[in-house]
């Protein structure tokens, strides 16, 4: 029987056997890449600024376009893909919110009319002719000044007659009232004029703003 001595060189035939046969049993000669080494997915987008094609990986939320370098946001909408430039974006939201800083001042300005309305009809005075009149100044003292006339005038008419003394002091009475009356009407008239400048100027300022205000 002849004895086979393997030496060295045979040692490293079999080893390198061994080594091609483990890599064509993992297929990595056939082009396969082993299971256990990971790979970056790619996705193509379209630039939204310039229609360039990009490619990107896939879990990707932000990329600057390599042609025209405008900064983009990608959304990924269920299987559609697509970019959107950031800076129509910002100017998007901006545009909202100065659209919501217009209602809010236009809220504001149909509240201070309708609190203005509900305050003047706490001014108002009823005439005559069964109308609202605001006050004034002049008509309370005219008013006032005719009413202490006729008290004067009662009482001397009282006196000259003479009257028991309540006649007299009837006219007295009508002359108190009449100035109470005046001096009422003179304040409720200027306290009128004060807080109608005041919501005058408070909405001149308002109606400035929502004018100032971007289209």
């Amino acid at each position: 029987m002849r004895r086979v001595v393997r030496g060295p060189y045979s040692r490293g035939q079999t080893a390198l056997s061994d080594t091609l046969r483990h890599i064509i049993g993992t297929g990595t000669l056939a082009g396969h890449v082993p299971q256990h080494v990971g790979i970056m997915r790619v996705i193509s987008v379209t630039c939204d600024n310039c229609g360039a094609p990009l490619e990107i990986p896939k879990r990707t939320r932000y990329v600057t376009c390599s042609y025209c370098s405008s900064r983009l946001q990608v959304h990924h909408t269920g299987n559609a893909v697509y970019t959107e430039v950031l800076e129509a974006i910002e100017q998007a939201t901006t545009a909202i919110a100065e659209d919501v800083e217009t209602l809010k001042l236009q809220s504001e300005l149909d509240r201070l009319d309708r609190e203005w309305m509900m305050e003047k009809e706490s001014y108002t005075v009823r005439g005559k002719d069964g109308e609202y009149n605001v006050p004034s100044a002049a008509g309370g003292i005219i008013g006032g000044a005719v009413a202490v006339v006729f008290g004067i005038f009662w009482i001397g008419m009282a006196s000259s007659m003479g009257a028991p003394g309540f006649f007299p002091l009837f006219g007295l009475v009508v002359i108190g009232f009449a100035i109470f009356g005046a001096v009422t009407s003179v304040r409720k008239a200027d306290m009128y004029a004060t807080n109608k400048r005041r919501y005058e100027q408070q909405r001149r300022s308002l109606a400035e703003k929502i004018g100032s205000r971007p289209d």
